[in-house]
C-alpha cells in the first residue's frame, strides 16, 4: 500500500485517511486528492474494496440472525439459574434438622 499527501495527482481509486478518520474517492484518472494540507492517505488496493463489502454483509447477517438468539438463550439461563436457585433454597429448608438450627439461631443460641 502506498501513501499519498492530500493535494497531490493521484490515480484513480479509494484512499482512506486516519486521522481524522475518512475516505476518499477519486474517480477520474489521475485526480486531485482532496483534504487538509499535509493529511496523508493510503490507497485501498482494488480487490479489497468487493470483499470488504461481501464481509460487511456476512457480518450483518450473522447480527441479525444471532443477536435474538443470543438475548434469548440469556433470558433462558437467567429463569433457569432462578428457579435452580429457588428449587435448591426450597428443598434444603425441607431437610432434616435445618428447621431446628434455623429455629435456634432466631433465639440466639447458635452463633452464625
Amino acid at each position: 500500500m502506498n501513501a499519498y499527501t492530500a493535494g497531490t495527482m493521484v490515480p484513480p481509486g479509494l484512499y482512506v485517511r486516519a486521522r481524522p478518520f475518512g475516505v476518499s474517492v477519486v474517480s477520474r484518472a489521475p485526480g486531485l486528492l482532496e483534504g487538509p494540507r499535509g493529511t496523508s492517505y493510503v490507497r485501498v488496493p482494488g480487490a479489497a474494496v468487493p470483499l470488504v463489502a461481501v464481509l460487511g454483509l456476512v457480518l450483518g447477517g450473522l447480527y441479525v440472525v444471532l443477536f435474538p438468539v443470543v438475548g434469548t438463550v440469556t433470558l433462558l439461563a437467567c429463569g433457569a439459574m432462578r428457579v435452580w436457585r429457588l428449587l435448591r433454597h426450597a428443598l434444603a429448608l425441607g431437610a432434616p434438622g435445618v428447621a431446628a438450627r434455623s429455629s435456634r439461631r432466631a433465639r440466639g443460641r447458635m452463633p452464625r
